[in-house]
């Protein structure tokens, strides 16, 4: 079935469209040939922002691959950018991994039914109706091929600038849901690296993993009234643009798009993505040894003073704890950054780390738990008032000159199952920025877990009004958890999380 669909291959950089006179204006005289300019998008608004802005400036071309687009209020959103710019004669090709795309989505079928639109599922589960957790139980006589998702997060309009990082397409990605919220991060690119983006994305859009809607379609017609994207084509004009600065200082992206020219910081670059035959039989997969989480350990390899480790699930393994022993030997200062129990998402990921968090403490790493609401506090990382805070940015810095930004978790999952994206770049400025903004958070949203004299484990968390208290038990945790998770752990293993 899949042997009859027809490849498609990325445009050329429209370098002569809006948006590719808006990154020549926008490039300084004398920036070396191959350097390409990035910003870090952290704030949520200015993120959503970004993905909208670059949808309306498109002439020719969208080209877009997520984990997961919800139906909910930000993706909706997102979804009504797509169709809108597929209206003006835009190509959009939509790749979403299949375990959370569900094709008789109203809003989807929608999107599906505008002309100038393609939308493909990545290694799609066999059973095509019911729920996820329903199609997931139909499909298990397929388990060890549908346990390998396509995690990477890009998303790239004309050839010219592109967003990615690791934000999925939701709610609460972006600060606009009530209960939870992620603290996350994307970096926008412009330049030269967004052609090997392109490669990558053509790549895994015709791969053999990568079927049409049309080949999966479980039936249903686009939806009429308002209904779908119909229901939300109000979106359209809706001004989500930004009015105050972001963290770092910055305007939205629309707001400077109107003067014509970005503040972007240049640096040579490099992306790094999995092959899509990781989600392949085992005899078709790639050697391990090219996997974007082996080069990131390579990049730290290469450490000669610090690593900085942001991750929300924390299962290194054999060879990357070989690798942060090997950098502690040599003096390197490791600082790892995580989610504490309660504001973990995945408790089970939580408790296959705990084991590794004692090490990591053992070999003199400072180690650091998002705490999901600090009476008092309002993080810089992100400003929690109604809502909890979880950390989902996946990045890390070697020696304050590479910073790494993508898809990847630094555990098992990552590493062996799910494909992954990542840019690494090399920025002492970019770095700068980031380490303005952990300068002014100080690490008020997490606790800083220590060894006491005894050897016990101790979580230290800041008041506001400058005094320390000291945790003896875990945080958030409970009994009843502490016994589930022990329950499940009989039947999940480590390098499934």
């Amino acid at each position: 079935m899949r042997d009859a669909v027809l490849d498609s291959d990325a445009f050329a950089a429209d370098l002569q469209g809006p948006l590719g006179r808006l990154l020549r204006d926008s490039t300084p005289a004398g920036v070396p040939a191959g350097h390409s300019g990035f910003r870090l998008l952290h704030d949520g608004a200015h993120a959503l922002d970004a993905r909208a802005a670059l949808a309306q400036a498109a002439r020719r071309s969208l080209d877009v691959q997520y984990y997961v687009v919800a139906s909910d209020t930000a993706g909706t959103y997102f979804l009504s950018a797509l169709r809108s710019a597929a209206a003006r004669g835009v190509r959009v090709r939509l790749l979403l991994d299949d375990l959370h795309a569900d094709e008789a989505d109203p809003v989807l079928l929608d999107l599906r039914a505008q002309a100038n639109v393609e939308i493909r599922f990545f290694n799609p589960l066999s059973a095509r109706t019911g729920s996820m957790a329903l199609r997931v139980v139909r499909s298990l006589h397929e388990f060890s091929r549908i346990n390998r998702r396509m995690h990477n997060k890009l998303f790239i309009a004309d050839g010219v600038f592109s967003v990615s990082g690791g934000r999925n397409v939701a709610d609460e990605y972006f600060m606009r849901a009530s209960d939870a919220n992620f603290i996350d991060m994307d970096v926008l690119a412009g330049g030269p690296v967004v052609q090997n983006q392109s490669a990558v994305f053509d790549r895994y859009w015709n791969s053999a993993a990568s079927y049409p809607a049309s080949l999966l379609s479980r039936g249903g017609t686009p939806p009429s009234g308002r209904s779908g994207l119909a229901r939300a084509i109000w979106w359209d004009s809706l001004d989500v643009a930004p009015g105050s600065p972001d963290i770092f200082g910055g305007r939205s992206l629309t707001n400077e798009m109107v003067e014509g020219r970005l503040d972007l910081v240049w640096a040579t670059s490099e992306f790094m993505a999995d092959s899509p035959d990781k989600a392949q039989p085992r005899t078709a997969r790639p050697d391990a040894r090219d996997s974007v989480s082996e080069r990131v350990l390579q990049a730290f390899d290469a450490a000669s003073r610090e690593i900085f480790l942001s991750s929300p699930y924390f299962i290194p393994g054999p060879r990357a704890l070989d690798t942060i022993r090997a950098a502690r030997s040599r003096n390197v200062q490791v600082t790892l950054v995580t989610n504490s129990f309660g504001a973990s998402d995945e408790p089970l990921v939580h408790a296959r780390y705990a084991p590794y968090r004692a090490l990591m403490l053992d070999h003199g790493v400072l180690v650091y738990e998002i705490s999901p609401s600090l009476p008092g506090q309002v993080s810089t990382l992100g400003a929690f008032k109604a809502s909890r805070g979880r950390l989902h940015s996946k990045l890390a810095i070697v020696d304050r000159r590479w910073f790494f930004i993508g898809s990847m978790n630094f555990d098992r999952r990552s590493a062996t199952l799910n494909t992954e994206a990542g840019l690494l770049i090399d920025s002492p400025e970019l770095v700068a920025q980031f380490t303005t903004l952990l300068e002014l958070d100080r690490f008020r949203s997490a606790y800083r877990v220590v060894r006491a004299p005894d050897g016990a484990i101790q979580w230290l968390e800041s008041s506001s009004e400058g005094g320390t208290r000291v945790r003896i038990s875990e945080p958030g945790k409970t009994l009843g958890r502490n016994l589930w998770n022990a329950l499940l752990s009989l039947f999940i293993d480590e390098d499934w999380l």
